[in-house]
């Protein structure tokens, strides 16, 4: 009796986790932004200005979990310093996280990971972006369209990135942000 009403429920409740759905139409998403650096790395000086950009395509979503629609995406992340030394990466999804409790925000996972950011030339992956807005701010999981919208997630902005040596993640919090996504 009791496997009979496991699987009828196995067959009646559908799965939300690791579901792939269609993204309501395919986006492509570009953003440019600065970076104060939180601490030294290699050339690069605590305080130093790096600028940052991201171009990337999304055509389909999974549920990660409840409040995560994680956007598989193909594009590119790459960080840049005043001295033209720079590391990038290629981003294959975007997570955008509604928890009205704590916050919503957006990260950008990028992997293959590579450069001389300060002189410094091993890397490992993920490079990441993270805009967090007050609880609330998203009213989707899709992502973000207009410059307002990816400026509502103003609570906090970082970068980071790992080094294989030390595991010493160098990062910096994002000051000005310019991004925009649009239905292709």
């Amino acid at each position: 009796m009791r496997l009979a009403l496991l699987l009828a429920l196995a067959v009646t409740i559908p799965a939300t986790t690791g579901a792939v759905t269609p993204a309501s139409a395919a986006t492509h998403c570009t953003a440019t932004f600065d970076i104060r650096a939180n601490h030294d790395h290699g050339t690069v000086a605590t305080g130093s200005m790096l600028r940052g950009a991201i171009d990337f395509r999304s055509a389909e979503s999974v549920w990660s979990e409840n409040k995560t629609l994680s956007h598989l995406s193909e594009g590119t992340m790459a960080i840049t310093a005043e001295d033209g030394s720079s590391v990038d990466g290629k981003i294959s999804v975007v997570h955008v996280v509604r928890t009205p409790e704590i916050a919503d925000y957006v990260s950008f996972d990028a992997g293959h990971v590579h450069g001389d950011l300060g002189g410094i030339t091993a890397y490992e992956d993920p490079m990441l972006v993270t805009l967090y807005g007050p609880p609330a701010t998203l009213d989707s999981p899709e992502l973000p369209l207009s410059e307002a919208d990816w400026n509502s997630l103003n609570k906090r902005m970082v970068f980071q990135v790992h080094t294989p040596d030390t595991m010493r993640t160098f990062s910096g919090v994002i000051e000005e942000w310019r991004g925009s996504c649009r239905a292709e």
